[in-house]
């Protein structure tokens, strides 16, 4: 289910507002002090950076025009056409820090978005001790010098935007803004300084709840000196420098010739939201607890047709295993076809066989890797047999119960000593018993971290007491939250005595906390799956559901429990005690990153493995720690790393996607 955060918000107000003063609240949500996905390749992204010249190629302006729709996987902005070196000292000393992404903006005009916040490109905030209601320069999106030379004012060009504040982030404050701004060599006193004039901007505010979220600009490039080799347009904001707050979304630019002002229309026809998981209400379950009554009947499939006129498309889904051997095809050779109405005239598509598909198939019980288990549905739009849209999703069995879907957008917290906070779950009916090893957990690094640290908790899980947190099974003193800053979402395990928690087929349970000090205790909310039924909160005696709809980024651990890392999907990996390191991206198309391991005089070897064991690639890991998969087919593989000795490190596994 997908809510938007002003509703949230006028929730929340109305249970904070007491007479003339404020209460404090039971439940309180607060924006993220960093971006763990930014922090995580930040290496990666300064390597990517200082490599670049640092005049960046000049863009020959192609017939068809210039486009970004913000649709690829990558977290990072295209380098074809976003200058991510760019610097202009002394006020512009950070490369980009905006954030692509699918999860922070409400019906976007296709799938993926470029998020403007507080946060910079390494993840963390501009400025730790800004105060929330302030405003500073933050982030940049600038293009590439463009050569416009050849064009002029009777070409009729148009640079052309969607634009969204708030989405499911936090509106932007009166003092915010969101500009354009362009450049010309013509301005430059010197090489090193560039000069730039805005051309548009819009200032903060809250969305209505008839806001039509989206909003499309266009500029005509109306001046003959645009026309010239090195024209530069830039997106920036002023925001509260502390962290994910202010929040603006950027969604179809396009800078095109022959074009007017009722150019509104991108004419294409796609995806808006990754389509949901096929199971019923996790995103990820034990492999081992997993059977076919699990599955959901349909996909959700939401499409958008953002042209003049209705498009005939035909859909299909393919799911494959590790090995990426295809096990179904839906919905046959043919596929589903129906004809697609305009957004602006019908809303998104509605048609059952597309954007409802049915689920008629159910995942092998005992596959290759019976241990734990990745299978990739690929969903797939065409027109007249041309691929015009794909989006790839996976489905995760591993050794936890997983309701988020692996990324944050807010922190979550009680206030109240001994406050108490659970979470529902129930285990499945396939094993007659299953013991409870851990509970992951990711806590939200917030401003006061070195005194969030010192805050005990005591960690519980309760039988259920009629649909409601009962009796106490279990209980453990003196925890504190703990932060893992190598991996992209953070995840910690807390274990469990071993043993000590067996659950029956069938049983309910609740695991959580409670709470010592009266101060909060921020763990990860997920605005993009609610499960809000299944949180409870007890600060006055009472059990009662959160009124915030979303999911906590706290998972159950079943079975064998390993020393984990995470990758930017949530996906779990097994890696050596002895000396554990980390993989990102996890997917990876083209390249991955190792780290948390000194290779700096570049004598450390990887060997890649195929499912089945077969040594695909063995080369001597580049000092930066990057190894080349490009040639890789998709499928799960493992990496093994060794040193000069030839002594094993450890063994990690990732996933090569399309």
């Amino acid at each position: 289910m997908r809510k938007t955060f002003k509703i949230i918000l006028i929730a929340a107000l109305a249970f904070f507002t007491v007479g003339n003063g404020f209460a404090q609240p039971e439940e309180h949500l607060i924006p993220l002090r960093s971006n763990p996905i930014q922090f995580a390749d930040a290496h990666r992204f300064e390597l990517q950076r200082s490599s670049m010249a640092f005049l960046a190629d000049t863009i020959v302006f192609p017939s068809t025009g210039l486009h970004d729709d913000f649709s690829y996987n990558s977290n990072r902005p295209d380098t074809s056409l976003w200058d991510l070196s760019f610097s202009n000292p002394p006020l512009e000393i950070e490369p980009s820090g905006v954030f692509i992404n699918r999860t922070w903006a409400i019906a976007p005009i296709n799938l993926g978005v470029c998020t403007f916040d507080g946060i910079k490109w390494n993840g963390q905030p501009y400025n730790d001790l800004a105060n929330v209601n302030s405003t500073g320069r933050c982030d940049d999106l600038v293009s590439k010098p463009i050569n416009l030379s050849a064009r002029s004012v009777a070409d009729s060009v148009y640079l052309s935007f969607w634009y969204e504040p708030q989405g499911r982030g936090y509106a932007p404050n009166a003092q915010d803004s969101f500009l354009l701004d362009f450049n010309i060599p013509a301005w430059n006193p010197d090489q090193f300084t560039t000069v730039w004039k805005n051309v548009w901007f819009t200032e903060g505010y809250t969305p209505s709840l008839n806001d039509t979220n989206f909003h499309l600009v266009l500029i005509k490039l109306d001046s003959a000196s645009y026309f010239t080799n090195g024209f530069r347009f830039r997106f920036h904001n002023y925001a509260s420098q502390c962290g994910s707050n202010d929040h603006w979304h950027l969604d179809e630019v396009v800078l095109k010739n022959n074009r007017s002002i009722n150019d509104t229309l991108s004419g294409d026809v796609g995806f808006v939201y990754p389509p949901t998981s096929g199971l019923k209400d996790f995103q990820a379950v034990p492999h081992t607890h997993y059977k076919p009554s699990m599955m959901a009947s349909n996909f959700n499939v939401q499409i958008r047709n953002n042209d003049l006129a209705s498009r005939n498309i035909t859909y299909w889904y393919y799911v494959y295993d590790e090995t990426n051997t295809a096990l179904t095809t839906y919905p046959n050779t043919t596929g589903a076809v129906d004809i697609c109405p305009t957004y602006f005239s019908s809303g998104y598509m509605n048609s059952a066989a597309i954007t409802n598909p049915t689920i008629s198939y159910s995942y092998p019980q005992s596959p290759v890797n019976s241990d734990s288990t990745t299978f990739v549905i690929k969903h797939v739009l065409k027109e007249n047999a041309s691929t015009f849209d794909t989006c790839t999703t996976l489905q995760k069995f591993y050794n936890y119960y997983a309701y988020d879907d692996g990324s944050a957008e807010v922190g979550y917290g009680l206030y109240g000593q001994f406050s108490q906070l659970a979470y529902k779950f129930t285990m499945s009916n396939v094993l007659t018993q299953d013991t409870l090893k851990a509970i992951q957990m990711y806590f939200l690094p917030v401003q006061d971290i070195s005194n969030l640290q010192e805050r005990t908790f005591t960690l519980k899980v309760w039988a259920d007491g009629g649909n409601q947190p009962g009796s106490v099974i279990y209980s453990q003193r003196t925890q504190s939250p703990t932060y893992n800053f190598e991996t992209p979402n953070r995840f910690v395990s807390y274990g469990i005595d071993s043993g000590t928690v067996v659950l029956t087929a069938g049983q309910t349970y609740y695991i959580g906390w409670e709470q010592q000090a009266i101060d909060r205790l921020y763990i990860g909310f997920d605005f993009n799956d609610d499960h809000h039924d299944k949180i409870y909160y007890n600060t006055s005696g009472n059990w009662n559901t959160s009124i915030f709809n979303g999911s906590l980024m706290m998972r159950p651990v079943f079975g064998n429990v390993y020393p984990v890392g995470q990758d930017e999907t949530g996906i779990q990996v097994q890696q050596s005690s002895s000396a554990p390191f980390s993989i990102f991206p996890n997917p990876a198309n083209a390249q991955i990153t190792i780290s948390s391991l000194n290779n700096s005089q570049g004598k450390l070897r990887s060997t890649i493995l195929d499912i089945s064991g077969r040594n695909v690639s063995a080369s001597q890991m580049l000092a930066d720690g990057t190894i080349d998969i490009s040639s890789l087919s998709v499928g799960v593989y493992f990496i093994q790393l060794r040193n000069e000795m030839g002594e094993l490190l450890g063994t990690q596994k990732f996933v090569k996607s399309y």
